[in-house]
């Protein structure tokens, strides 16, 4: 069973000639959906190094997290939990696109594309849209905001 509680998923938004990158969900309850490559913080991680390593993992590319769109929550999602996710404006800086069986498509789409499908119901997250529609308006903030503070763990 899985454990229930408050989780971190941090969401890359990246752009490129007016298209959005999203990757397709395999796992049994959001099968076929599209989202932005993202996942949950690892402890003892960042937010830029969440953003990071999920866009390299889903999707083969090396990406510099430049602006925060917005921090974006659910309540209670449909597997009962809590769900908090800054969603990040990512740069691709290198690597090459990659399938894997978790993400078995992975493709740019228009904003018109992407309404169609949140339409169609293919859109895993509501936050998909709210942060495309923030990044169009240019309703960015600067990821100077996420303040790291030293852990106050003794040696």
């Amino acid at each position: 069973m899985r454990r229930r509680g408050v989780f971190i998923a941090v969401c890359n938004l990246i752009s490129r000639g007016g298209k959005f990158l999203l990757v397709q969900e395999s796992k049994y309850f959001v099968r076929g959906q599209y989202n932005f490559p993202a996942g949950n913080m690892e402890l003892g991680e960042t937010i830029v190094e969440c953003a990071t390593r999920e866009a390299f993992e889903e999707t083969g590319f090396r990406v510099k997290p430049t602006k925060l769109i917005g921090i974006y929550q659910v309540r209670l999602t449909q597997r009962g939990n809590t769900l908090i996710a800054p969603v990040v404006v990512s740069k691709i800086i290198g690597g090459r696109l990659r399938i894997t069986s978790e993400h078995p498509a992975i493709q740019w789409f228009s904003y018109d594309e992407i309404k169609a499908l949140a339409k169609q119901g293919k859109i895993r997250s509501n936050n998909v849209l709210a942060a495309i529609e923030r990044y169009r308006r240019k309703q960015v903030i600067p990821l100077s905001v996420f303040i790291e503070l030293p852990s106050k763990l003794r040696k």
